[in-house]
């Protein structure tokens, strides 16, 4: 079955939104036949209520874009079937919210994927907590609300850019880039006392000129 097909059909995301509470429980992300299903998607208290619907509408473009480039990349085996979006329980602006028995005590703190202000130190660049070893999955995903008002022409499409921090939460695959100023995740790395290298991702040799 194609791509295009599958989109039609399978490849549909379901959102469900709902409230966020002081205090719940975490939901375990499930896949069933290619499809997973209990990712949630929490808001943060302290962002613009009057810009809730437009949260929304960017959370699911994003997953939406995303569960296009995992299904590709993964070579059909995986997509994003059913995503739950937490809003403040003091929002009202949002409009309908669905009570579902199954998700209606989680938390911002619970949840997989978090949408909040920008970062201290990565700024509007999404990353993800990852501080175990390689091959262990995560604790989350972090995006500023502006990274996903607007595409990004120096990381790529949204999509692509929750599938490169999904493998990281997700299977606990290493940045492959780092940040300048991080002790554990540098920008380049020693292949001998004078020689520095790039951290990239890529099958063959990148020439850097350090001045």
């Amino acid at each position: 079955m194609g791509l295009k097909t599958m989109y039609g059909g399978l490849l549909k995301t379901l959102f469900i939104l709902v409230l966020l509470l002081q205090e719940g429980r975490s939901l375990d992300i499930v896949v069933t036949n290619g499809a997973y299903s209990n990712v949630v998607v929490a808001i943060g208290d302290d962002l613009d209520e009057s810009s809730c619907k437009i949260y929304v509408d960017n959370i699911e473009a994003m997953i939406n874009s995303a569960s296009l480039v995992l299904y590709s990349a993964t070579k059909e085996r995986l997509f994003f079937s059913s995503v739950t979006i937490l809003i403040p329980n003091n929002w009202t602006s949002c409009g309908p919210v669905k009570i579902d028995p199954n998700v209606d005590q989680l938390t911002f703190e619970e949840s997989h994927i978090r949408v909040h202000s920008p970062h201290p130190f990565f700024g509007n660049n999404p990353w993800t907590q990852q501080p175990r070893g390689c091959g262990d999955p995560g604790e989350y995903i972090y995006f500023s609300h502006d990274f996903l008002s607007e595409e990004s022409p120096k990381l790529g499409s949204q999509g692509s850019v929750l599938v490169h921090e999904w493998a990281k939460f997700r299977w606990g695959v290493f940045e492959e880039y780092g940040h300048v100023g991080d002790s554990i995740f540098p920008p380049a790395y020693h292949t001998s006392a004078t020689d520095w290298q790039p951290n990239y991702c890529t099958d063959g040799t990148v020439n850097v000129n350090y001045q």
